[in-house]
């Protein structure tokens, strides 16, 4: 497998300090009640990681408390 310019660019530990960091200002956002901009940081962990386990349960427990019932089940 050939080595790409992106590939050194993005090395797992800097994407580690990335993930710890967006998920320490999701969760400050989400216990401060800024449902919006904790979403939004969710997702972004997401793109990043699409098996994020902390990123998919506090993404369920967000729509939950928005009511949003079926979008928690799909989480």
């Amino acid at each position: 497998m050939a080595v790409t310019r992106n590939m050194l660019s993005k090395s797992p530990t800097a994407t580690n300090q990335k993930l710890q960091l967006l998920r320490k200002a999701a969760m400050e956002r989400h216990q401060n009640g800024e449902f919006e901009s904790a979403e939004l940081i969710y997702e972004e962990i997401l793109r990043i990681d699409a098996n994020n386990f902390m990123a998919l349960q506090l993404s369920g427990l967000l729509a939950l408390q928005k009511q949003q019932y079926l979008r928690a089940i799909d989480m």
